[in-house]
């Protein structure tokens, strides 16, 4: 087909109405079977040519014998930014199909440009123009526009463009007066231009161009003034205001009506992708703004840039150089506070200090350093004070138990006096780093060996955030001390001489020492067992004494004399055993010190074996210890129960020919009581090293035969003689842990916990009274003592379950759960108390 003519027509928006002519030759062999109007949109390649692989559209199809024709139809499909419409004619006979070459009938915009930057040199009029061009038309091209505006007549030259593929080109713009106001615009197009050369400005011409643009953009203008330059005078200041920063310019553009303020932290965020921020303020407003809420701590960066607004089209002139303001100061000099004013050598002691900032930013580093500090002289009456904030009020003694310490002064009332007042910091040596540390404003320091005794000083400085480090702080001194000696000033021990050396023997009860060191500080004394030593003891323990044993521990404060009395005693001091007295004291920094003594027990008064005698009267005991032929003041009888278990004291510190009563002697053969004689002194070993105590059994009329479970509670008695079962379970407080690989660790502790289970039954008919007195012991809530015929006399706390079964005789079975207890009171009394309660 021959295409003879293509029109079309826009209508309702973005519909457009296509007429297309055409002619197609024919004949009988060949005729025409279909006719079909064909379109497609799309991006046109470089010429404006149809892109290949285009998605045609039919518009019409119709049968035609040839001969001219012509078709008229509506493409509803818009075209859009970048995008052509092409119209082709095809024909088909048989299987055989021709076509036309797309012809363009709608031609849409192409994409604007953008990011247009004027860079102008207001001497030679010379503008580098930058801009990016959107458009992806391959052949399209930027077209720089120079606008001037004498009074309300605009005229607009094209001089110049930027080719394909560019970002920028240099233009030669006319040289004009300050009545002139001008901008410089961009658009982009598709088509070819042709250059004019006109009038010649400084060393170049100004070319003109004409254009034939088959495609072109919307308008984006920029730039103004005399030519496209930015501001004069920009300054940018910190005002009054934390924060807050003063924006001053010259409205050297007369034209413009709009300057646009931006600000960032970045100084490239103008050619990067972090955008600033903006402002828009009016022309009416004076060249001066306020940008208030920055982030102090950093340094800011602004530009300015001024512009015409019409209507919705705004003209934008270049920006300014970046101004930089740094919101961002040094912190105050901090204020160093030391946890102490002395410490003992190679002590440790904490440095505190308060970080105030000036921009807002934390602190984010701090170091310590030694100081040496030199100068400083007392005033007199008629000194001239030229700066209050530098003399201090001196305090202390200046020993280093009392140091300087120097108090800032504030102006006073009247005149200064002659007396305590110094201008104490002429010359300050800053040192080495003692201790740093980030964000923290305390730090504990210790003190090495190269500390020499006498004062030190320390400063500190502190860094911001922002990078910006304080001034040192007034040093502040601290004091390295002597350190202290412990001695053993004075004892109670004796000297003896023994195989030619002289040893150290405590005979006698109490024992003093004096010792020296602490001061005002805290004093301790110690004695321990010095070697292992193996002792019958009257309770029937097995506790040996083994080295390291504390015996007792006293502490006191200052350094008066300690005495040690026996009732201090924690441990034995055992006749011919080897101790070790440790002195310890310690100072009010911390500083401790330690002396030792070696000594042996060999006391003067021996105890002697005691002679007794036992009485059985009602089911008790009465025991009565003779008093020893060399008795001395002080001494005393101690009488222990001997049951099954191991001997129990019941009586402590008796009285020698005292009757004393036990109200629960064991049951049974074997068992009875043990009398001891306990000295003055605390010893129950003979001169010849044998216990002092004699053992009272059924030999001695020590026996108490009753075959039954005798419980005693509240005044009352409960005899339970038959049908009993006793189950006796002994818990040991000790908790085992399993490794892996078989290793084993417990932790132990020597208490053991008895608990037993007793069951007996009762005849209601003929046990009445005893289910009566069963039913009483449930319901008593207090401490009892239980005898059982197998020996064993304790206190305990008693659970009672009773049960009753109806057979041939009404029976009743008492459970009784038992847990042994410390009794509240030792179990023996005197006789003549004994039998008062009994009156009673």
């Amino acid at each position: 087909p021959n295409v003879q003519r293509i029109n079309s027509a826009a209508k309702e928006g973005d519909l457009n109405w296509i007429r297309v002519n055409w002619t197609a030759d024919q004949n009988a062999a060949h005729p025409i079977d279909v006719v079909t109007v064909d379109y497609t949109i799309g991006k046109p390649l470089a010429g404006l040519k149809v892109p290949g692989g285009s998605n045609w559209e039919t518009a019409r199809t119709f049968r035609d014998t040839g001969g001219k024709d012509e078709a008229f139809f509506l493409v509803d499909d818009a075209v859009d930014i970048d995008e052509c419409l092409w119209v082709r004619v095809g024909v088909q006979h048989d299987r055989n199909w021709r076509a036309t070459g797309g012809r363009v009938v709608v031609k849409g915009k192409l994409e604007a440009p953008s990011e247009l930057v004027i860079d102008a040199n207001s001497t030679t009029y010379l503008a580098e123009v930058t801009a990016t061009n959107n458009s992806e038309v391959p052949d399209s091209k930027l077209a720089i526009l120079f606008r001037k505006k004498i009074g309300k007549k605009t005229a607009d030259t094209l001089v110049g463009y930027i080719p394909h593929g560019q970002q920028s080109a240099i233009v030669q713009c006319p040289e004009l007066s300050d009545a002139n106001a001008i901008a410089i615009g961009v658009y982009a197009y598709q088509g070819t231009e042709t250059a004019t050369e006109g009038e010649k400005v400084g060393n170049n011409f100004v070319y003109s161009y004409s254009i034939n643009a088959n495609m072109k953009s919307a308008n984006v203008w920029g730039g103004g003034g005399y030519a496209p330059v930015e501001p004069d005078n920009v300054t940018a200041e910190m005002t009054e205001t934390p924060g807050e920063v003063m924006l001053t310019w010259d409205w050297k553009w007369t034209a413009a009506n709009r300057a646009e303020l931006s600000w960032s932290k970045n100084p490239n965020a103008w050619e990067s992708t972090e955008e600033p921020e903006t402002y828009m303020i009016s022309g009416v407003n004076a060249a001066r703004w306020r940008v208030s809420d920055l982030e102090t701590g950093v340094i800011w960066y602004f530009r300015i840039r001024l512009a015409q607004q019409t209507g919705d089209e705004v003209i934008y002139g270049p920006y300014c150089e970046a101004v930089a303001v740094d919101l961002s100061s040094a912190p105050s000099a901090p204020s160093l506070t030391l946890s102490t004013p002395v410490i003992p050598p190679e002590g440790r002691f904490t440095a505190s200090w308060a970080y105030v900032t000036t921009d807002g930013t934390s602190q984010s580093y701090a170091e310590v350093r030694k100081a040496e500090v030199s100068g400083s002289y007392e005033m007199t009456a008629d000194t001239e004070v030229i700066d209050w904030k530098t003399y201090y009020m001196r305090s202390g003694s200046g020993t280093v138990a009392d140091p300087y310490v120097y108090t800032p002064v504030t102006e006073p009332s009247g005149n200064p006096s002659s007396h305590g007042y110094y201008e104490v910091i002429e010359t300050v040596t800053v040192g080495d780093v003692v201790k740093s540390t980030t964000t923290a404003q305390h730090v504990d320091i210790d003190a090495d060996s190269t500390w020499l005794t006498g004062t030190h000083y320390f400063v500190v400085r502190v860094k911001s955030s922002s990078g910006h480090m304080s001034e040192y702080s007034n040093p502040v001194p601290i004091a390295v001390a002597d350190p202290i000696e412990c001695t053993i000033a004075q004892t109670s021990l004796v000297e003896e001489t023994v195989d030619g050396e002289t040893v150290l023997w405590l005979t006698e009860m109490p024992m003093t020492a004096t010792i020296t060191g602490a001061g005002e500080g805290e004093t301790t004394l110690i004695i321990e067992r010095a070697a292992e030593y193996h002792m019958m003891r009257p309770d029937g323990s097995e506790l040996d004494g083994y080295e390291g044993e504390t015996i007792t521990m006293m502490r006191q404060t200052g350094e008066a004399e300690i005495t040690v009395k026996l009732m201090d005693l924690i441990g034995n001091l055992d006749d011919g055993a080897p101790y070790r007295l440790i002195a310890t004291v310690e100072d009010g920094l911390g500083q401790t010190a330690s002396a030792e003594l070696d000594f042996e027990v060999h006391w003067t008064h021996q105890a002697e074996i005691p002679e007794a005698t036992v009485v059985m009267e009602d089911g008790v005991a009465v025991i009565t210890v003779e008093e020893p032929e060399h008795v001395e003041a002080g001494d005393v009888c101690d009488i222990y129960r001997l049951t099954a278990d191991l001997p129990e004291l019941i009586v402590e510190n008796g009285s020698f020919d005292t009757p004393y009563v036990d109200p629960y002697p064991a049951i049974g053969p074997g068992f009875g009581h043990r009398c001891v004689h306990r000295t003055v002194n605390g010893d129950y070993i003979t001169a010849d090293d044998q216990p002092a105590w004699t053992d009272l059994t059924d030999e001695d009329g020590d026996l108490l035969e009753e075959y039954s479970i005798i419980i005693d509670f509240d005044g009352r008695q409960l005899i339970l003689p038959y049908d009993i079962s006793l189950i006796s379970r002994w818990e040991k407080d000790f908790k085992k842990t399993d490794y892996l690989g078989g290793s084993q660790q417990g932790d132990w502790n020597p208490a053991v916990t008895r608990t037993a289970t007793y069951t007996c039954n009762l005849i209601a008919d003929e046990d009445a009274e005893t289910i009566r007195g069963m039913r009483a012991l449930a319901a008593y809530s207090g401490i009892c003592h239980v005898r059982t015929p197998e020996g064993s006399s304790y206190s305990a706390d008693i659970q009672v379950t009773e049960a009753k079964e109806y057979t041939d005789w009404e029976t009743a079975a008492f459970t009784l759960e038992v847990t042994k207890v410390d009794p509240e009171v030792l179990d023996g009394i005197p006789y003549s108390e004994w039998i008062s309660n009994e009156l009673e």
